[in-house]
Parts: structure tokens; C-alpha cells; sequence
């Protein structure tokens, strides 16, 4: 009689329950993205221009929207770092609801917090090297490789257009050093925004996700570069009241 009960409770329970493929199967549409960082960041400096090569890599995230990437270079002055970086974080200026207004690049623009350098498209890299000596590889995820070249007198030039900009300087024989200390910031928007402006149409259609499947955000990456740049005006010796021609120098921290 206990066998026949338990047999009995068992035909119950199964017959008693909706068929498996009738219940709703719930999955997460996209994969959820875990990493946003920039694995390689190579500077060249050469006397009168600077050369920039990063890799940016996205592990994780809606495969359709990864064929390419948009990045920005953005010049800022060392003593607004902090400011720049709260702004990015007020929810009005990176939100998604608000694609069509005023976000967070004119923001800092319109408040002459950053000036910007450069903005290029990357397609997915299939096998980028990231170190040259070892030929070490990022396995898996999306890469993205950048290349940017600035001259120095514009360097210089960017710098003197922020709104914090003071000038100071101190003289030496052959010209001038200048106290305020140039920063870059490297900008990658999500696809569906309207700062991938360069990036092709099929990769902007569709839902691009953020860090850690941040659905609200515009933003990918936004992170200050590891440098800081200074700047020595050399004065021309053949017209010593036009500094047009001056060479400008820039020294790397």
C-alpha cells in the first residue's frame, strides 16, 4: 500500500503540472559586458607632434553592434579632472532618454572644460598584438585599434582655449615654461548614441550595451589617460616680439 501511495502521488504531481514546453523560457537577450578597458596604450613623441596608438577592448556585449567602435580624444586641463569626471556621472547628461538634447560632450565643450583633439572609427580587430616584443594576443572579446597624431603648437593652442587656462609662466633664456598641465581623455560612446556619429549605419541600429550591461548610459569608456604634458615655448631668435613662430615643445610626465 506505501508503494502504490507514493506511485500515486507521483502520477498526480507529474499530470497535475502544465507541460514543460508551454512555460515561458526567460533568457537574457545579450551577453552581459564585464570588461571595457584599454589593454594597449602606445605614445610616440617626436619634437614637434605626438602619436597615440590604443587598443580598446570590449569583453562581453550584443555581438551585432561590436563590428565598430568610436573614440574620442578629448584635451583637458589637469586642475578640472575632478569636475569633468562628476559631470560624467550626472544622470541628465549620459542618459539614453535624452539622445536628442543637450548631453554631456556639449556640456563640457559649452563650459570650455575640454576641447576635442580627434575622434576616429575603429572596425573589430581580428588578432591585435598587444605587446610587440612578446606578440602576446587578447584572447576573445571585441578589440578595437586606434591611431591619433597631434602637433604640439595645437596641443599648446587647445590648452590656452580652456576657460581655466591662467598663462602663468616662467622666463628662461631661450623662452618660457608654462605651469599648466595639459590631460587627455579617452571617450568611447555606445553605438546607438548620437557621438558615434562616424561609426556605419548597421552597427547604430540596434541596442548597444555599456559596463556591466548598463542599459542607461551613453557612455562605454571614459577615463583619463595616464600622462600629463607640459609645455616650453622656444623663442624665435630672428623676431623676438612675434611668438607665431615659436617652437613649441612638450615634456611628458
Amino acid at each position: 500500500m506505501r508503494i502504490f501511495a507514493i506511485i500515486l502521488g507521483v502520477v498526480i504531481v507529474f499530470f497535475g503540472q502544465k507541460p514543460v514546453q508551454n512555460q515561458p523560457l526567460t533568457a537574457q537577450k545579450y551577453a552581459p559586458v564585464w570588461g571595457a578597458y584599454l589593454p594597449r596604450i602606445c605614445l610616440l613623441s617626436e619634437r614637434e607632434d605626438l602619436g597615440f596608438e590604443f587598443t580598446f577592448h570590449k569583453e562581453g556585449g550584443p555581438e551585432p553592434n561590436s563590428n565598430h567602435a568610436q573614440m574620442y580624444i578629448l584635451g583637458y586641463l589637469e586642475q578640472d579632472e575632478a569636475e569633468i569626471l562628476a559631470l560624467a556621472k550626472v544622470d541628465k547628461l549620459i542618459s539614453r532618454k535624452s539622445l536628442d538634447k543637450h548631453l554631456l560632450l556639449e556640456e563640457l565643450i559649452q563650459q570650455k572644460l575640454v576641447v576635442t583633439l580627434g575622434s576616429e572609427v575603429a572596425q573589430q580587430a581580428s588578432f591585435p598584438v598587444i605587446t610587440v616584443e612578446t606578440k602576446r594576443k587578447v584572447n576573445g572579446g571585441y578589440c578595437y585599434d586606434f591611431k591619433f597624431e597631434f602637433e604640439n603648437e595645437k596641443l599648446f593652442k587647445s590648452a590656452t582655449s580652456l576657460k581655466n587656462f591662467k598663462g602663468g609662466y616662467f622666463d628662461e633664456p631661450n623662452g618660457r615654461w608654462y605651469k599648466d598641465k595639459l590631460k587627455l581623455m579617452a571617450f568611447v560612446p555606445v553605438n546607438d548614441c548620437k557621438y558615434a556619429d562616424k561609426v556605419p549605419g548597421p552597427s547604430r541600429t540596434l541596442l548597444d550595451y555599456a559596463h556591466y550591461t548598463d542599459i542607461n548610459t551613453i557612455i562605454h569608456y571614459f577615463k583619463p589617460l595616464p600622462y600629463r604634458f607640459e609645455f616650453k615655448q622656444i623663442d624665435d631668435d630672428d623676431d623676438d616680439d612675434d611668438d607665431k613662430n615659436d617652437l613649441i615643445l612638450v615634456y611628458i610626465d
